[in-house]
């Protein structure tokens, strides 16, 4: 899901384009779905699922220092672009992996076992 955003990211930001409305509405439903279902699996062996999206993130950081490190002030390539998507999706992730689906009202909180 990553790769994918990413290239589309790419894409969008290569060719000056963005979502409409419609595409973005489709694109935030499917990523909602994808991402409960990958938590509900990731929460099946937690410990691997946060050391994994840890290890993502950290791979991530590097490169984002360096994007925000420059005096001259940040270029939106797309390279950029695609970088802040993936970091976005991470933190995602981690979001959805942590935290419950309250859809009853409730406050989102991390489950008691973590």
């Amino acid at each position: 899901r990553i790769k994918i955003s990413k290239l589309d990211e790419m894409y969008q930001v290569m060719n000056e384009t963005e979502l409409d409305d419609i595409r973005e509405d489709i694109f935030a439903a499917g990523l909602e779905e994808q991402m409960k279902s990958g938590a509900s699996l990731g929460r099946i062996s937690l410990d691997s699922s946060i050391a994994l999206v840890n290890n993502m993130m950290q791979d991530c950081l590097p490169r984002i220092y360096s994007l925000f490190s420059s005096t001259i002030g940040i270029e939106i390539t797309a390279e950029a672009a695609a970088l802040l998507e993936e970091v976005r999706l991470i933190i995602l992730c981690a979001n959805y992996l942590l935290t419950d689906d309250c859809s009853v009202g409730e406050t989102p909180s991390i489950p008691e076992a973590i």
